[in-house]
């Protein structure tokens, strides 16, 4: 079928069988063409900025989901355990700060030292792979008075 790439000439299926005659035999026309749009064309960096922005919105919902968790944690081991507790997130991004507190500050580093027995301070290098293999305690180590 020789139709004019311009217009809905393409469209023969949908039409009688005159109307498609019609359209097939005429002259190319000057229309713009009147088809669909095909897939929206983008940068090549539009795609970079949609990854960064769902990696930060998992991150965000990530941090919420185990912030609400580790303070329901901390609640229970209040709640269960009989113990005082203080504990404090502080997101590094927007520097917000959440605190679960029954009652007490959060002690000095004077009143620290001063407690006995000494405190153990753990870190995130407590919980690397630095303990023996198939152990998931980490090794806790009372911290020295030189504060």
């Amino acid at each position: 079928m020789a139709s004019c790439n311009l217009c809905y000439s393409r469209s023969s299926a949908f039409m009688t069988e005159p109307e498609a005659r019609m359209f097939a035999a005429h002259e190319p026309c000057s229309v713009p063409q009147l088809t669909r749009p095909g897939p929206k064309q983008t940068s090549p960096s539009a795609p970079e900025k949609v990854d960064i922005k769902k990696a930060g919105k998992r991150r965000a919902s990530k941090f919420s989901k185990r912030r609400r968790t580790v303070l329901k944690k901390v609640h229970d081991l209040h709640r269960d355990c009989d113990v005082e507790v203080y504990f404090m997130v502080q997101n590094k991004r927007s520097n917000q700060i959440w605190q679960y507190t029954t009652g007490i500050l959060p002690p000095s580093q004077a009143e620290l030292t001063t407690t006995f027995p000494l405190p153990i301070v753990l870190g995130p290098s407590n919980f690397g792979n630095k303990h023996e293999p198939g152990s998931t305690e980490p090794k806790l180590q009372p911290v020295s008075n030189s504060f």
